[in-house]
């Protein structure tokens, strides 16, 4: 029911680049937020640990350009308006994808307060590029 609800929002969307971008930033804090379930039910499956991270990797990137995307539409006096938001958000994306994938570069176990704080920076991120997703 979720997945079709998530479906229909999505496909609702006036653009491709809206459309794509709803759909990658959804499935970025879907696999943030299964791999903190994941971390807390103290999975034994170690592949998940690094297939989630790398997967929010591709979804981060596909979720800039598409904002790219997104954002060459609007008219320049949006752009010159709206460019510090573009930024401050885009710089959360990287610090929550690097956050959520320090446990790879430090070769060690991943934490529940790392992978909360990349969560809720993550959900910052969204919620900040979700505010511009219709300026255009």
């Amino acid at each position: 029911m979720a997945g079709s609800f998530a479906a229909i929002i999505v496909v609702q969307q006036p653009n491709l680049a809206q459309s794509l971008s709803l759909a990658c930033a959804g499935l970025l804090l879907g696999t943030a937020f299964s791999h903190l379930l994941l971390t807390i039910a103290k999975t034994r499956l170690q592949a998940f640990h690094r297939i989630l991270p790398v997967s929010g990797v591709v979804f981060a990137m596909l979720l800039s350009l598409s904002f790219v995307f997104n954002a060459y539409q609007w008219e320049p006096n949006i752009v010159a308006e709206y460019t510090p938001a573009v930024i401050s958000s885009l710089v959360m994306l990287m610090l929550g994808v690097v956050i959520w994938s320090w446990h790879i570069i430090k070769h060690s176990a991943p934490a529940k307060g790392q992978l909360v704080v990349a969560f809720l920076s993550l959900m910052v991120t969204n919620v900040g590029l979700l505010q511009l997703y219709w300026l255009a």
